[in-house]
């Protein structure tokens, strides 16, 4: 999510990402629905449970990569989900929503009905939550052909 307010900031790109409304958080757009195969962790911080995220964050990837993206997670801050945003930057500054048909996190139906219709472009691509590990040539060329 990136908020408004850093006018260096010429286009947004959300890959498979929450679109939050003014107001809204993460969990707002999940109905109140918190992920099952996230952990929440003492200190406020939340961590994927590798057994179940794997297939889910990185299925579209082959083993060796998968191995080495579930190496690369770490506890976050659970407020990235549950703390409302104020002006979201969609509102000010164009944007490009990149939906991914086979996600597994974000259902392609949600993204294609409520958070890409809150950007000014629409890429759907036949991946699943990770194109960027997964398929990142056609990811980079889809998003740079449409600037």
């Amino acid at each position: 999510m990136a908020a408004a307010g850093a006018p260096q900031v010429e286009h947004l790109v959300y890959v498979c990402a929450y679109v939050p409304e003014s107001g809204q958080s993460v969990q707002d757009i999940r109905g109140g629905k918190r992920l099952p195969w996230v952990q929440k962790l003492d200190g406020g911080l939340t961590m994927a449970d590798a057994e179940r995220a794997a297939p889910l964050l990185y299925g579209g990837c082959d083993a060796v990569t998968q191995q080495w993206a579930m190496r690369q997670l770490r506890p976050q801050c659970n407020a990235a989900f549950e703390e409302a945003i104020g002006t979201p930057g969609w509102k000010e500054v164009p944007s490009t929503y990149v939906i991914c048909a086979d996600d597994k996190v974000i259902a392609p139906e949600l993204q294609r009905d409520v958070l890409a219709p809150r950007t000014t472009q629409v890429i759907e691509l036949d991946s699943g939550h990770s194109p960027f590990l997964s398929i990142p040539a056609e990811l980079a060329e889809a998003v740079l052909s449409r600037r």
